[in-house]
């Protein structure tokens, strides 16, 4: 059965569900980081939780269409670059046609993304059009790494990213 909660979830609430779940996979994702990587981060509020990690590793640029991200990391040295994009409120995020050509004249390293569920039979998925951003970056990234939650997981929301056969690694709590 489809999840019928939507992403009209706040942001605030989103950002601290699973709060300790996360920073575990986040810890463990960063150890894909190396110095002098370009490196996508999706505006998942999963994603958020690397950043600390970030500041370990020297020559980083982060690519990402949340615009908090920027802020997060100010007075660190790291070289970040927004998309800009049509806001989308309920997210925190850019997306959109603007957002996907930045993205398309970037190449990343590695990327780091989380998506609303993860269905039995393997596909990542959510319930808006974010994947429209999700794509380009899965496409343009050297290495993907899916951070995903156990609640996630078994969860299938309207939208398909992409299947879990197209992703490098996946990092979750179980």
């Amino acid at each position: 059965i489809m999840e019928r909660y939507s992403a009209e979830v706040p942001i605030g609430v989103r950002r601290s569900q699973n709060a300790a779940a996360k920073e575990r996979i986040c810890r463990a994702a960063a150890r894909l980081l190396q110095d002098n990587m370009t490196v996508f981060l999706d505006a998942s509020n999963t994603g958020e939780y690397i950043l600390p990690y970030l500041e370990r590793y020297s020559g980083l640029t982060v690519v990402t269409n949340n615009p908090d991200v920027p802020t997060m990391l100010s007075g660190t040295d790291i070289t970040v670059y927004s998309t800009g994009g049509k806001y989308l409120h309920h997210s925190n995020a850019y997306v959109g046609e603007y957002a996907r050509n930045t993205l398309r004249g970037i190449n990343a390293d590695l990327l780091f993304f989380s998506v609303r569920g993860l269905s039995l039979d393997g596909k990542l998925t959510t319930s808006s059009t974010e994947e429209d951003v999700h794509n380009v970056m899965i496409e343009n990234a050297a290495k993907t790494c899916l951070l995903v939650d156990s609640t996630k997981i078994g969860k299938t929301f309207p939208f398909t990213v992409c299947r879990l056969q197209d992703i490098d690694v996946v990092v979750t709590d179980k």
